[in-house]
């Protein structure tokens, strides 16, 4: 298993994966999670403070997330996807686990997490390193969780 940071080459691949999960898992929720950042990767996170991230299992990928800049202070953590049949091996912790150390280099000083309802096992994984749930909103049908993580 490689963790590897996405070249502009792979977002196509990279948007298979995620829009694939989204809409095999999450289709009612594909209205609030618009995927257009997919389709460009290098301008989407492409910034001094920004990365997308993938992990690779023998050239497929199995598991992506990104960080993404809010402002000087606050990164958006993004597109946290692990492959349903590689799910309960810890990958999610792996990319977690990348995307806050890069916040941490990148000396970010607090890191949010938005999700749906249905996106439990992102949610309680997220809450396992410490992150709180700082507010709910209704969209459309959908409740948006907001979570939150101080990076020391």
């Amino acid at each position: 298993m490689k963790l590897k940071c996405v070249k502009k080459d792979e977002g196509s691949r990279i948007k298979n994966f995620v829009t694939t999960i989204l809409h095999d898992e999450f289709s009612i929720d594909m209205a609030a999670y618009p995927h257009s950042d997919l389709d460009d990767l290098e301008n989407s996170y492409g910034g001094q403070r920004e990365v997308f991230y993938c992990l690779i299992d023998n050239k497929k990928i199995v598991g992506t997330v990104a960080v993404k800049n809010d402002d000087e202070k606050t990164a958006l953590l993004r597109r946290l996807f692990v492959d349903p049949k590689y799910r309960g091996q810890g990958l999610g912790k792996k990319l977690v686990d990348a995307a806050l150390k890069f916040c941490k280099e990148n000396k970010y000083e607090r890191i949010c997490f938005r999700c749906t309802e249905r996106m439990q096992n992102a949610m309680k994984l997220c809450k396992a390193y410490g992150f709180v749930e700082t507010e709910k909103a209704e969209l459309a049908g959908f409740t948006i969780h907001h979570l939150l993580k101080e990076i020391p």
